[in-house]
């Protein structure tokens, strides 16, 4: 009955420390994948929608007999 629900002793500051430590680089473990893979696919995209209108603005296109 008389234990301490909260303790404030300096071991269960240690453990909070690691807890905190082992979740934050569980999560970075998740997440700096998908922030990566986020990065990319924006990369790729706006790279294909300027090439698609170096295409579309004739640049490449002058060679081609026009319809």
């Amino acid at each position: 009955m008389e234990d301490k629900l909260l303790g404030s002793s300096k071991e269960d500051e240690v453990d909070l420390k690691l807890n905190i430590w082992v979740e934050f680089k569980k999560f970075w473990t998740l997440a700096c994948p998908a922030i990566i893979l986020r990065l990319t696919s924006v990369g790729i995209l706006v790279e294909a929608i300027l090439y698609g209108t170096y295409w579309a603005d004739g640049v490449v296109m002058h060679d081609f007999p026009k319809i």
